[in-house]
């Protein structure tokens, strides 16, 4: 009796260790011919007994599988910004990068990335901006963000951009290849890339790299009257529509070859050879005349379309010869 229960419980024992050791089917695991199922991993089973012999090793998930479950986590987090932007995003892909802040999408639109302002041609680290922004987003899928306005007065898409659940807009202004710059009444994100701007100066970001530049460390020049307004036709009375510029500081700085520019690409004035003198004033006026130690002119001619400052609101850009950014002042209009 007493080996009848020994043989017994040896049965059981068989039984239990052979069962423990048979894989259960999961849903979702595929193996290839001549492996089977071992919970979510498939193992080489080239005699077809149901049990993974000793000397093979668990075998991964196929590629196809880890393909799958990439593309599962990228749709969701799609959904994820879809949800958190629901009436303001959508998704499309970059065709073509301008500059550090504008693209053509597939679609054939452009968009002008709102919240920042990257150099023009020719300037400093236009090149470098323009660049990042192509490594980052072009060809790939990126995810645009509307804000107040749709459209700025050129028919370009006012958005942010989003790539890989990055802010596009921010690590551009982060890594100092952009300036803040608000865009109308676009200022979602506003607070943010100012820290962004602030974390650029400190660590000398491309805009930032120090080089000496007593006047751009000092601060020297300001604008002490912007008269964007002229009495009439502005387009016909340029020289009521003018600009003030001060020299706080106690030396003179060479201003030869310094560009003025406002929102549009199209209009720059090059700088003569003129020297700010310290502790003193200039007015830029958009007419013509004669250039003097306190007064320039801009060279714009009466006609549609020949004054420079929107009276709804403009920006100005003053730059060194070495494209670094002086001052910018913004403007609401009325």
């Amino acid at each position: 009796m007493k080996q009848l229960k020994m043989l017994i419980v040896f049965i059981t024992l068989i039984i239990i260790l052979f069962s423990g050791c048979s894989p259960k089917k999961e849903a979702g695991v595929t193996c290839p011919e001549n492996y089977m199922v071992l919970g979510m991993k498939c193992c080489l089973d080239l005699n077809h007994n149901k049990i993974c012999d000793s000397d093979e090793r668990l075998e991964q998930q196929t590629d196809t599988q880890k393909a799958k479950e990439s593309n599962a986590i990228q749709e969701e987090e799609l959904r994820i910004l879809n949800e958190q932007f629901p009436s303001q995003s959508a998704t499309t892909i970059v065709s073509y990068v301008l500059d550090g802040d504008t693209i053509k999408l597939s679609t054939g639109e452009t968009v002008r990335l709102i919240g920042i302002n990257a150099p023009e041609e020719g300037g400093k680290c236009y090149q470098e901006s323009k660049k990042f922004l192509e490594d980052f987003i072009f060809d790939k899928e990126i995810i645009l963000e509307k804000d107040v306005q749709d459209e700025d007065q050129y028919g370009r898409l006012l958005r942010y951009v989003f790539a890989d659940g990055d802010n596009v807009n921010y690590e551009i202004v982060s890594l100092g290849f952009a300036h803040t710059y608000e865009y109308g009444s676009n200022t979602k994100y506003s607070s943010q890339f100012e820290q962004a701007e602030n974390e650029a100066k400190q660590n000398e970001g491309c805009l930032w790299k120090l080089e000496e530049i007593n006047y751009i460390q000092d601060q020297c020049i300001s604008i002490w009257d912007f008269h964007f307004n002229a009495e009439g036709d502005d387009n016909y009375n340029l020289n009521d529509e003018f600009v003030v510029f001060k020299n706080k500081c106690s030396y003179s700085v060479d201003m030869t070859d310094w560009t003025i520019k406002d929102e549009t690409a199209s209009h720059l004035y090059t700088v003569p050879s003129f020297t700010f003198q310290a502790s003193s004033t200039f007015t830029l006026f958009t007419g013509t005349g004669t250039n003097t130690n306190s007064a320039l002119y801009w060279g714009r001619t009466s006609g549609n379309y020949a004054a420079i400052w929107n009276n709804n609101g403009d920006t100005l850009f003053l730059r060194d010869s070495n494209g670094n950014l002086v001052l910018t002042q913004a403007y609401s209009g009325y």
